[in-house]
């Protein structure tokens, strides 16, 4: 999803107090706060947190991610603007005048309160579940790969030292299959300590050609209350990573498409409840082995799938 920048539903009390005057209550502030009451009479049930002076997130009690944000001023990038603008800012916004890396690409501006409320009521809209999974699934992807890609340049690196040839092409060296040959005859090599060197190093490259065809196929769960019952949000990423690569064909476009599921306490699968309490004990934006990866927006994981 391009360079958009998500905002968690995550903040300080002197945040979300946006009313009290912690900033100037100048012309530009009153019309900010003016935005706002003009847009939850019209947008039932949002609220707002402190952006800045000249902006609030725009957020609801209960959901994950922010819906966007809004603010009153000058928002241009290249001229000064002749009159400040009511500005919202969404991910469902894309003016092309600006490079998708820029953040007025994902802004809309009227100098018209009543036409920056359309636009709002147009543009901001909650997180579904694929959109969550979205977020952290390149940060998951290198993060399944992460272990495989040490075990590869770790053996690349004792098999360099031991016979200093190709490290991206060891097994075509005719010394690599020699010497191979000769540690399985079980022949004598005087030295002690490179024959160590030796069986190390054919050891760890042998324990990389393993896991570097060992697919990682994960879950994306999203936990939270529905009617009073904890509830589970699942979609199968499918394949996420093979070894130390990752899935490039995995992205925004075609998670929309991939199996989704909801459970509860008595439907989830035990092996996915266990794993969720691993990963609950971890810091956020950590991956386990054979486990999955704690996402740092709460109460979301990816979870790696068990396949018989």
């Amino acid at each position: 999803m391009s360079q958009i920048k998500h905002k968690m539903v995550k903040f300080t009390k002197e945040e979300l107090d946006y009313k009290t005057d912690i900033y100037d209550t100048n012309d530009k502030r009153k019309r900010l706060l003016k935005y706002a009451r003009a847009l939850s009479s019209e947008i039932r049930g949002i609220t707002f947190a402190n952006r800045d002076a000249n902006s609030l997130y725009v957020f609801m009690e209960g959901e994950y991610v922010c819906m966007g944000w809004i603010g009153y001023g000058d928002f241009l990038v290249t001229v000064r603007a002749e009159e400040s603008s009511f500005v919202v800012y969404s991910r469902h916004i894309s003016n092309q005048k600006y490079d998708p890396y820029n953040e007025q690409h994902y802004m809309k501006q009227s100098v018209n309160l009543g036409t920056a409320i359309k636009n709002c009521k147009k543009y901001l809209r909650n997180y579904n579940t694929v959109e969550i999974a979205d977020i952290q699934l390149n940060d998951v992807k290198t993060s399944a790969t992460k272990r495989v890609r040490d075990i590869d340049s770790e053996a690349r690196n004792l098999l360099d030292d031991v016979f200093q040839f190709s490290r991206y092409s060891p097994a075509n060296s005719d010394m690599f299959k020699t010497i191979r040959h000769v540690l399985k005859s079980g022949l004598d090599i005087p030295d002690k300590e490179f024959k160590d060197k030796l069986v190390k190093a054919y050891d760890k490259y042998d324990e990389y050609c393993k896991n570097n065809t060992i697919p990682v196929n994960m879950l994306y769960v999203k936990v939270y209350e529905r009617l009073g019952l904890r509830t589970f949000d699942v979609v199968d990423l499918g394949r996420v990573a093979t070894g130390k690569d990752e899935d490039t064909s995995l992205h925004y476009k075609t998670l929309s498409e991939k199996p989704f599921h909801k459970y509860d306490d008595d439907t989830m699968p035990d092996y996915l409840i266990g794993k969720i309490s691993v990963l609950s004990m971890v810091e956020p934006k950590t991956y386990v082995d054979d486990v999955g990866f704690r996402s740092s927006i709460e109460n979301t994981f990816y979870v790696v799938r068990d396949d018989e």
